[in-house]
């Protein structure tokens, strides 16, 4: 089963956008029990492939059946899918499943598994995938004391700037880059002629207008 190892492994190294985990099952115990009966060509098949490429996905694509999108995880927050790019994945995925398996010398399991490269069964893998990784559109976007923006993941509550992940599940994200230190000198201004003896009320109407 060292093959069976060695792809999840690598399949983990590809698609995990957060801390790698100390070990291969730590992160895909499920998945290396599902490879076990694909020890032969004859097990094979359309179910058993499908299960690996949900855990290939993991962290990499999400399938919503509110909207019957794909939403795919671009680095910075979950897009949708509008150009079926979902396809290219499951040919990557088949790819490489096919060399690890050649690289341990089993190439009647590759003959299989190549043989999911047609336009149909890549559809297939795609469709039976879907339960695995479903979301609802109400699981993005659902904290409203994060802001995603073009370099981050602003803590609304700490105003500290965190590193996007797949968890936060932010679909949108505001046009523009977050600076500590940025100023707003008119708005400034503002709150001084309309509050010109109450610095206090100033700092609170600040606060308030974000």
């Amino acid at each position: 089963l060292h093959f069976v190892a060695r792809m999840v492994g690598e399949i983990q190294i590809m698609t995990i956008e957060e801390d790698a985990p100390t070990s291969v099952g730590q992160a895909h115990d499920g998945a290396i029990a599902e490879l076990r009966i694909m020890r032969r060509p004859e097990n094979v098949s359309e179910a058993n492939l499908a299960q690996v490429f949900a855990a290939y996905l993991q962290g990499k694509a999400l399938h919503c059946f509110d909207d019957k999108h794909w939403y795919l995880w671009n680095g910075q927050r979950w897009q949708k899918d509008k150009q079926n790019q979902i396809i290219l994945n499951a040919e990557a995925f088949v790819q490489l499943a096919a060399k690890m398996v050649i690289d341990e010398g089993e190439p009647d399991i590759a003959r299989r598994i190549l043989g999911f490269m047609s336009a149909q069964k890549l559809d297939n893998l795609v469709k039976l995938a879907k339960p695995r990784l479903a979301v609802n559109l109400t699981d993005f976007d659902s904290n409203p004391m994060q802001l995603c923006v073009e370099n981050g993941v602003i803590d609304l509550a700490t105003g500290k700037l965190l590193e996007p992940s797949p968890a936060m599940r932010h679909s949108k994200m505001a046009g523009v880059s977050y600076d500590a230190n940025a100023s707003c000198p008119r708005f400034m201004q503002f709150l001084t002629d309309i509050f010109p003896d109450d610095a206090e009320l100033r700092g609170y109407v600040q606060k308030v207008a974000g």
